[in-house]
């Protein structure tokens, strides 16, 4: 096999292009990428995590819950298979144990990402003034465009489900100037 960073990197890719355009195909050939270390328990950590997130793409859930634990178990400073699990973990309406996935992103360095991620759930929650706050403090700190399309996608949620729909089609139509991308648009349609 290939050397695995720059699998990685090509499996991100096509995951990216999977999110942008809707292809399915682009996730299929991700796992393409990733078939020499597919379900192999001594899979590095970011390889795994990546096989997750097709397979979280794919809605297949459990088993990407499945691969999550058991990569973070032995990688537990992987931020991006924390913010996965946490993913999924909402999903699931867990909200507490996704709240226990966003605090091990936080030790592992990543304190913008845990923020969103904890915001995200107690959005979930109900607590829409406290996730409001906290994404409009957020968006205060980051100059990237992407960081910033992001957090305006979290935010128009968050204000879609506190029912400001006229609040939250103006997060998603900020969102979108910064950096358009399928699932926001799909959303701002919804």
């Amino acid at each position: 096999p290939a050397d695995p960073d720059a699998i990685a990197a090509q499996a991100r890719a096509l995951i990216g292009v999977a999110r942008q355009t809707g292809d399915t195909r682009y996730w299929g050939r991700a796992q393409a990428l990733l078939a020499p270390w597919w379900d192999k328990a001594d899979a590095p950590a970011d390889l795994a995590v990546l096989q997750a997130t097709v397979q979280q793409g794919r809605h297949e859930f459990d088993a990407a819950r499945k691969l999550l634990v058991a990569t973070l178990e032995r990688t537990p400073g992987h931020a991006q298979g924390w913010l996965n699990l946490a993913a999924l973990e909402r999903l699931s309406g867990r909200y507490a144990q996704s709240l226990l996935a966003c605090d091990a992103v936080s030790r592992a360095g990543q304190a913008l990402y845990a923020s969103a991620c904890r915001l995200e759930t107690q959005s979930l929650q109900g607590q829409h003034q406290l996730a409001e706050q906290g994404f409009t403090d957020l968006l205060g700190q980051v100059r990237q465009p992407s960081q910033q399309s992001w957090l305006w996608s979290l935010l128009a949620e968050a204000r879609e489900r506190s029912g400001q729909d006229k609040a939250a089609a103006d997060a998603y139509t900020r969102s979108l100037a910064f950096e358009a991308d399928l699932y926001t648009s799909i959303a701002y349609t919804d």
